[in-house]
């Protein structure tokens, strides 16, 4: 994830234009307990964005591919989570006002936690179910200032967020 991000920095860096030109980040939080993250790159009234979204879960201690015979089994509780690569496009409504829209390409496993007390945290997990979503999306932010902005948005992957933009 990290080489495609830098790939497109650099991609974005590299383009000549006597546009307006400037880079920014977000941060947020979502209502599936996700954190968000993205850059964006601005010129003229749009923006290009690519970001990353991981759902916070319960797993417990270390993912075991296949269960030993000498692994504990007494299962402890069942989930699942999701990460997911997002992009998107802004467009600058108002001077202060910018709507956007995404895709999101999700991957949702489900897990379930077994008590071993070999494990640290007193057990394992197993992921016994993966599948692959697309999802999309919008948002809309207000910039308080020229370079601090607020948003909140809907995702039907990771659902309701809000959160921070950086524009430089």
């Amino acid at each position: 994830m990290i080489k495609y991000v830098m790939i497109l920095v650099l991609l974005m860096g590299s383009l000549k234009s006597k546009a307006q030109q400037s880079f920014g980040f977000g941060i947020g939080a979502a209502s599936t307990s996700s954190l968000l993250f993205d850059i964006k790159y601005y010129i003229n009234k749009n923006a290009f964005s690519i970001g990353y979204t991981y759902e916070l879960n319960e797993s417990k201690g270390k993912l075991i591919k296949n269960q030993l015979k000498n692994h504990g089994r007494e299962v402890s509780g069942r989930g699942d989570f999701f990460t997911s690569v997002d992009i998107g496009y802004t467009r600058i409504l108002l001077e202060r006002v910018f709507l956007s829209a995404e895709v999101s390409i999700g991957h949702i496993q489900s897990f379930t936690n077994y008590i071993d007390g070999r494990f640290t945290g007193g057990g394992y997990h197993m992921i016994d179910h993966s599948e692959e979503s697309v999802g999309y999306g919008g948002k809309m932010a207000y910039f308080i200032t020229s370079n601090i902005g607020i948003y909140s948005g809907y995702n039907t992957i990771r659902k309701a967020s809000v959160g921070l933009d950086f524009k430089f």
